[in-house]
This record gives structure tokens, C-alpha cells and sequence, in this order.
């Protein structure tokens, strides 16, 4: 009896917070509906962003790469061939990485949910929560290898540049 009270509790614990969860997700949907058609594009990508990314620290790393991608043909960023085919090669490689990763994370995230919810024991999912984190380790270790490579690549000067003009998410 005392079990199945704790396992309902539990339950009802799990089903408040993703409740919570959606909430936020479609309260954040709608405040996107409210704006233009440009910013709210850029609004439902962000909450897209953060419920589906991959990785362990989910905001304030840069994305240097996309950062660089944005100012690719600003003369004031002045990124010459040699830098431009080297940034090039680092951005394949870590989406390549990423998005394999990716189609591993997700699905294995809807998995454990669902396996929580049904009332699997946490010894049973154990196994498949380590694989998250590993599989969430990777990511952002690909993450901060990017960033690393593309410091690297780019001068001071333009480093400082990217971080002036370009916005991420400091959060």
C-alpha cells in the first residue's frame, strides 16, 4: 500500500513537472505568436533549441560556428581563404558529430520518459540513463572542440569582432 501511494506520489511528481515543462514550451509558443512574422521565426527556434538540444550545458557556450557563418562575408570580419576553408572543415565535421549524435539522444530521451512514466524501476533504466549522459558528454565535448578550433583559426581582433556583433544566448 505504502509503495503504491510512493509510485503514485512519484508519478504525479513526474507528470507536474512536465506538465510545468509543457507549459512553459507552449507559453513560450505563444508569446512567439504575438510577434512578426521574422522575430517569431526566431522565437520558436529558440524554444525548439533548447527542449531538443543535445548537450549537457545547454546555454552559454557560444555557437562560434554559426556566429562565424552570420558575418561570413562582412569585410570587417575580413576572413580570408585559408580561414574560410579551415572554419569550413570544422563546421562539417562538428554538425557531421552532433547530428549523429543527436538522432541517438532524442530518441533515447523519449524512451526513458516513457519508461519512467509506465513505472519502470530506476534500476531498470540506470543502464539507459548512463547512455544519455555519455552520449550528452560527447556532444558537448564536440561542443567545446568547436569552439577551441575556431579560436584557433580566427585572430584576437576578429574574435573580439564576432563577440561584439554577433548575439548567443549568455543565459
Amino acid at each position: 500500500m505504502k509503495k503504491n501511494a510512493v509510485l503514485f506520489a512519484l508519478t504525479l511528481g513526474i507528470l507536474t513537472q512536465l506538465s510545468a515543462v509543457e507549459a512553459n514550451v507552449k507559453a513560450s509558443n505563444s508569446d512567439c505568436k504575438m510577434m512578426k512574422m521574422q522575430e517569431r521565426s526566431k522565437c520558436m527556434a529558440k524554444v525548439k533549441k533548447v527542449t531538443e538540444s543535445p548537450f549537457l550545458i545547454k546555454r552559454g557556450l557560444p555557437h562560434l560556428s554559426a556566429m562565424v557563418m552570420q558575418n561570413w562575408d562582412d569585410t570587417a570580419l575580413a576572413l580570408n581563404k585559408e580561414q574560410q576553408n579551415s572554419l569550413t572543415a570544422v563546421r562539417e565535421h562538428t554538425m557531421g558529430e552532433v547530428g549523429r549524435l543527436k538522432n541517438e539522444i532524442l530518441p533515447l530521451r523519449v524512451s526513458i520518459t516513457s519508461a519512467v512514466l509506465s513505472g519502470t524501476s530506476s534500476a531498470q533504466l540506470k543502464e539507459k540513463v548512463e547512455k544519455l549522459a555519455q552520449l550528452e558528454a560527447e556532444a558537448t565535448m564536440v561542443h567545446i572542440k568547436c569552439i577551441e578550433d575556431t579560436k584557433n583559426i580566427l585572430s584576437k581582433d576578429q574574435m573580439i569582432y564576432l563577440m561584439q556583433t554577433s548575439q548567443f544566448d549568455k543565459e
